[in-house]
């Protein structure tokens, strides 16, 4: 169980059993930060082989597998607190206005 919702501890923690080689048993790890980049960098590993399961109680199941580095495309969502930024830099500008896509 991590201390709290950490976002980096959880995606360090997901890499590292991803690819580690030394366990041949499901491990649960509860109190995981679930933000949509979590979830982007599980659907990653899942396509690269790895066998990571989300739950509705904020708990990840991995399973042990094998990562294949094959050439594959995966695409990265968007940084959606880089779009808040934005957003308040234009709501802060003058009256003119501002598009965001």
């Amino acid at each position: 169980m991590l201390q709290e919702f950490s976002v980096t501890a959880t995606e360090a923690l997901l890499t590292y059993l991803a690819f580690a080689k030394n366990y041949k048993y499901p491990i649960n790890i509860y109190q995981v930060a679930i933000e949509p980049h979590v979830r982007n960098l599980v659907e990653f590993l899942n396509m690269l082989g790895a066998n990571i399961e989300f739950h509705i109680d904020h708990s990840i199941t991995i399973r042990p597998s094998k990562i294949s580095l094959d050439k594959k495309e995966f695409t990265i969502i968007g940084d959606y607190i880089e779009v808040g930024t934005y957003f308040a830099i234009g709501a802060g500008a003058d009256d003119s206005e501002i598009v965001i896509k």
